[in-house]
C-alpha cells in the first residue's frame, strides 16, 4: 500500500514546483512501479472540490487501466479507516 501526498496536477505544478508536494501522476507512477496494491491519494489541494478530485481518481483508473493493472486507486477521506 502507498499513501502519497497528492496535492497538485501538473498545471498547478508549473507555479508550486518548490513548494514541496507532488504531482498525482508522479505518485501514481510510483505506486505502479512499486507494485503495490493499493494507491491512496491524500493531501488534497484545498480548494479542489469533490467532483474535481473524482476527475483526478477516475484519471488514475484510466492510467492503470491501461498499464493493465490491478493496483486498487482511491482518494484518502477524512475519518477513512484502512484496514491492513
Amino acid at each position: 500500500m502507498l499513501i502519497h501526498d497528492t496535492e497538485f496536477t501538473e498545471d498547478e505544478y508549473v507555479k508550486t514546483r518548490t513548494w514541496g508536494h507532488s504531482i498525482y501522476t508522479d505518485a501514481l507512477q510510483l505506486a505502479l512501479e512499486a507494485n503495490v496494491k493499493e494507491f491512496g491519494l491524500f493531501h488534497h489541494n484545498h480548494e479542489r472540490t469533490d467532483s474535481e478530485l473524482d476527475k483526478i481518481v477516475n484519471h488514475c483508473m484510466g492510467i492503470i487501466e491501461s498499464k493493465k493493472s490491478s493496483l486498487e486507486c482511491y482518494a484518502v477521506q477524512s475519518g477513512m479507516e484502512i484496514k491492513l
